[in-house]
């Protein structure tokens, strides 16, 4: 669940498109940089995106969504979860049981659970607290914003399935959603569980509860579940589709959606439309800053965005013969910007690092400017991004 102060814009977006003529509306589709499947993507803000996936993929946007880039990676597992509290704290987590920890724009450090399982859900209802699970019953809670986990049990009879899906009510009660129909809850941070009986036994992948008020939702394999009393009760809504995520703006606009291209949305919670999404790919994720944004199989991403800046962001920006943009002389930390013939005017210098954080970003920088880093930047990799009058180019930057 991903609770933060929206725009009016982001508001407006979603009547227009779920109350207007759903077959007229237009899905526009964005270069993510990468053909892996991406199964999930988290706006830390309105310009700062992260979408997450196999073999280790990290797509990030700093502008909104209009752009995607892939920082390079030495991590080879799939990420199926993620959350940030704010563009310079936040979480990856995946395969065997690893973690991903990210704190005050720090490097990211790697967790490893004791149990070598898959990671599938993740939450964090404050800085310092947040909850994971996975297959195996897992199901683990940090209290210091993910430095260390600890292992909460599951009532035996549910400790063999996987749970695919986690959610907060407050501070204290966590929903998990899983195998054969499986819906848990804990009121005291997971020392004691109750079961709840929902209308359905098929697999069950994500559950949201998008504010404070009683209204949630449940999705799964042909399965679609409304409560409004807090998860005392749940209603089933027929559908057809396979739905793998649910996420809603509040107690009456969500979206979900799910496999063979499969997306829907609702403007009164309980009646839900089909939007064309124009693709047979399986969809895993969405989330919505000013815009609303699908991520899925084949590096796919689907968004309500208009493409009008994107020709203007992502414009090649060809360098000067045997040339990069930055060029780090050997031996030293002394850079030095050398650009195109035709790129005229300052140049806007951008620094991430690895997880795509910003580290540093310049202004007004004049071509073949050197020593446009600042000697405080840690050695190390990072990504860069150079913008100008022709366009934007990005590349790896290796500091020593």
């Amino acid at each position: 669940m991903n609770i933060r102060p929206k725009s009016f814009l982001c508001f407006s977006l979603l009547l227009i498109l779920c109350v207007s003529s759903l077959s007229a509306q237009t899905l526009y589709r964005v270069n993510s940089g990468t053909k892996q499947r991406l199964n999930s993507v988290f706006f830390a803000s309105d310009s700062d995106g992260f979408a997450v996936g196999d073999s280790g993929v990290i797509s990030i946007t700093t502008n909104g969504g209009y752009s995607w880039f892939v920082v390079p990676s030495a991590v080879s597992l799939d990420f199926y979860a993620e959350f940030f509290n704010d563009s310079a704290n936040g979480a990856f987590a995946g395969d065997e049981g690893t973690i991903y920890t990210i704190l005050q724009d720090n490097p990211p450090v790697k967790v490893s659970l004791p149990e070598s399982v898959s990671v599938y859900g993740m939450t964090f209802p404050s800085y310092d607290t947040g909850v994971v699970c996975g297959t195996a019953g897992l199901f683990y809670m940090t209290t210091d914003s993910g430095k260390t986990w600890k292992k909460k049990t599951l009532p035996v009879a549910a400790q063999k399935y996987d749970y695919n899906g986690v959610d907060y009510f407050d501070d204290d009660t966590y929903w998990l959603v899983g195998q054969i129909g499986l819906v848990l809850y804990t009121q005291d941070d997971g020392t004691t569980w109750q079961r709840i009986t929902v209308p359905t036994t098929k697999d069950l992948y994500s559950i949201n509860f998008p504010d404070t008020s009683l209204t949630g939702w449940i999705v799964g394999d042909q399965t679609l579940l409304l409560t409004t009393d807090g998860g005392d009760n749940w209603t089933n809504i027929p559908t057809t589709a396979s739905l793998r995520y649910v996420s809603g703006w509040d107690s009456t606009h969500a979206y979900a959606v799910g496999l063979n291209g499969a997306i829907l949305c609702t403007t009164d919670r309980s009646n839900w439309s089909t939007l064309p999404s124009g693709t047979t790919a399986n969809l895993y994720g969405l989330d919505f800053p000013d815009s609303v944004f699908f991520v899925g199989d084949s590096g796919i991403i689907l968004t309500t965005l208009p493409p009008v800046k994107q020709a203007i962001v992502t414009t090649k920006l060809e360098p000067t013969a045997n040339q990069e943009n930055i060029i780090l002389n050997s031996g030293g930390r002394s850079t030095l910007i050398q650009c195109a013939n035709d790129w005229i005017g300052a140049i806007h210098l951008e620094v991430f690092n690895l997880l795509g954080i910003p580290v540093y970003s310049s202004n007004d920088i004049l071509p073949n400017s050197t020593n446009v880093l600042p000697a405080s930047l840690p050695s190390g990799i990072y990504v860069y991004r150079v913008t100008g009058s022709s366009g934007s180019q990005v590349g790896k930057l290796s500091l020593e």
